[in-house]
C-alpha cells in the first residue's frame, strides 16, 4: 500500500510517545523527511534537500533548493510542544545568511512558518503559521500543500504572495484586538459609562434596573474581572505591584507578597501561582489543571504563556480582566476566601 500524506501523518502521531524520548535526528528521519516526500521533495537528492548546509553563521538542518537556489530553510528541534525564542533567533541568523523565500522552525509536533526577516523586522513578526500536527491534522495537510510543496516553490512568487496576504490578515487581527482591548479598558474604567451601557443592554432583555443598582452589582466580586487595566496615560499605574492574602485555610493571617517586577498581569499571575505552588505542592497541579479552559500542562497553540517556574501554561491572549478573575478563582481552589485576595497597584491603591 502506497503511503499518502494522511497515512504518513497518522503514523507519526501514533508514534509521538516514541519521539518524545528521542533526539532531533530522530525527528528529522521519522517526521520531517517523510512529510517532505509527501509534498514532492526528493529527500534522496542532497542538492534538492540539502542537509546540514554550512552558512557563514552556522549550519542549518535543511535547505530546500531548486536549481541551486534556496527556497525554504528548515531548522529541526526535539519533539514536543515547545519552540523558544532562542530557536527562532537561530533560524533568523540562518535566514539572513541564506536569504530563502520561506523558513520553517519545527519540533516535529509544532511547525512554524515564516517569511524571511528584513533589515528592520525580525523573524518573530514574520510568522504566518503556527500549527500542532497532533491536534490539527487536516489543517497540517492544507498548510503543507499550500506553502511547503515542491511544486509551489518552482514558481514561488504566488506562494510567497499568499503567505504575505495571510501574514497581513494576522497582523490586522492583532491590531483589531489591541484596539478593542484599549476601547474595552477605557470603557471598563469609566464606571458611569460602563453602567449606562449595561443598563441599556439589560433593558433590551426586559429587565428594568436603576443605574445605581447596576453600579452596585458591578462592584461585586464576581464582576471584578470586568475591570481591566486602564488605557493610555495611566495604564502603567494600574498594573499589579503587590498582593495580600488576608486569610488562609487554617485561619491564620498570611503575609503580603510583592510582585518582583510589575510587568503586567501575566507576571502577577505567575507570582501568585508560584506562591500557591510553594505552599500547596501536593495539590497544586490538580487544582490548576482543573481550570482546563485557562491552564494546561503542555505548551501548545492555545496555551503558550509560561506561568513562572511551575510547569503550567496559561491560555494566550487572556485579557487583564480574565487573568484577574482567574486569580480570585485560584485562591478559592486552595481553600482561601475569594475576598481575602487584595491586589494593589504601585501606589498602593486597591485594584
Amino acid at each position: 500500500m502506497t503511503d499518502t500524506f494522511e497515512t504518513t501523518l497518522a503514523r507519526i502521531i501514533s508514534q509521538k510517545s516514541i519521539f518524545e524520548s528521542l533526539d532531533e535526528r530522530a525527528v528529522e528521519i521519522g517526521v520531517v523527511l517523510p512529510l517532505l516526500r509527501q509534498v514532492g521533495w526528493n529527500t534522496e537528492d542532497v542538492l534538492e534537500v540539502y542537509p546540514q548546509r554550512k552558512l557563514s553563521n552556522g549550519k542549518v538542518d535543511y535547505d530546500l533548493q531548486i536549481c541551486g537556489e534556496s527556497r525554504i530553510l528548515i531548522e529541526v528541534k526535539s519533539w514536543g510542544p515547545n519552540l523558544d525564542d532562542g530557536n527562532e533567533k537561530q533560524l533568523e541568523r540562518y535566514c539572513r545568511s541564506a536569504k530563502p523565500e520561506l523558513a520553517v522552525l519545527t519540533s516535529g509536533q509544532m511547525w512554524r512558518l515564516y517569511l524571511p526577516p528584513t533589515q528592520r523586522v525580525g523573524l518573530k513578526r514574520k510568522q504566518f503559521v503556527d500549527i500542532d500536527v497532533t491536534e490539527q491534522p487536516t489543517e497540517t495537510k492544507q498548510i503543507f500543500r499550500r506553502f511547503l510543496a515542491r511544486d509551489k516553490m518552482v514558481d514561488f512568487k504566488p506562494t510567497v504572495s499568499a503567505a504575505k496576504k495571510l501574514l497581513k490578515e494576522i497582523q490586522g487581527q492583532e491590531k483589531l484586538k489591541e484596539a478593542l482591548t484599549d476601547a474595552l479598558n477605557e470603557l471598563a474604567n469609566d464606571k458611569d459609562k460602563l453602567a449606562q451601557v449595561l443598563q441599556k443592554l439589560v433593558e433590551r432583555k426586559g429587565i428594568q434596573q436603576s443605574l445605581e443598582n447596576v453600579k452596585h452589582v458591578l462592584e461585586e466580586p464576581a464582576f471584578r474581572g470586568i475591570v481591566n487595566e486602564v488605557g493610555t496615560g495611566t495604564k502603567s499605574q494600574k498594573k499589579p505591584a503587590s498582593f495580600s492574602i488576608l486569610a488562609s485555610p487554617n485561619g491564620q493571617k498570611m503575609m503580603s507578597h510583592t510582585v518582583g517586577k510589575p510587568k503586567g498581569w501575566y507576571n502577577f499571575l505567575s507570582e501568585l501561582c508560584e506562591l500557591m505552588h510553594e505552599r500547596h505542592r501536593e495539590s497544586f497541579r490538580e487544582n490548576m489543571l482543573s481550570m482546563a479552559d485557562r491552564f494546561a500542562e503542555s505548551k501548545g497553540p492555545k496555551f503558550s504563556e509560561p506561568i513562572g517556574e511551575v510547569g503550567i501554561y496559561a491560555r494566550k491572549l487572556l485579557t487583564s480582566g480574565q487573568i484577574r478573575t482567574a486569580c480570585y478563582e485560584i485562591v478559592t481552589k486552595f481553600g482561601y476566601p475569594e475576598d481575602s485576595l487584595v491586589i494593589l497597584d504601585s501606589d498602593g491603591v486597591k485594584l
